[in-house]
């Protein structure tokens, strides 16, 4: 998984999401200081996504974390029961929607914030465990055996 800094600091999530301040200057003896740590439930493949101050991480078996980076807090955790578990693409955000993508090709649109809203569900042909990328006005997938570029309209 990999950590996100943002603002001076450095957000790593797993079972246990910890904050740490960095120091202003890299010194031999600077340290980090822990601000916050919070336990979480699973494994963790994906890299969590910080938006507006929250921090969005889905587990390996499909339980979908908000949690508030000011304080650590857990906004909410929800069952992602639409899709199949296996989460190791990274959720992205593209545009003002939040993007979890299972290995099975599966796809669940919502939009980021404190509630869970759900947009909608895609399935593709095929699956990967590949982080989709934002291009232009596009998503692109890697399937197993297929590019795939879905764009809005």
């Amino acid at each position: 998984v990999t950590p996100i800094v943002s603002g001076g600091v450095i957000y790593v999530m797993d079972s246990e999401a910890t904050a740490f301040k960095l120091p202003g200057k890299a010194e031999p003896k600077s340290k980090a200081e822990k601000v916050w740590s919070v336990q979480l439930e699973g494994e963790f493949f994906a890299s969590p996504v910080l938006h507006e101050g929250l921090l969005h991480a889905v587990s390996n078996s499909g339980d979908y974390f908000v949690v508030d980076a000011k304080d650590g807090k857990i906004v909410f955790k929800k069952k992602i029961e639409s899709l199949t578990p296996n989460f190791y693409p990274s959720p992205i955000l593209a545009g003002k929607h939040l993007v979890l993508t299972d290995v099975h090709g599966q796809s669940l649109i919502l939009v980021p914030g404190r509630e869970y809203k759900e947009v909608r569900k895609n399935e593709l042909g095929d699956g990967s465990s590949a982080t989709p990328m934002p291009f232009g006005k596009c998503l692109l997938i890697r399937g197993q055996k297929t590019v795939y570029c879905i764009g809005a309209k």
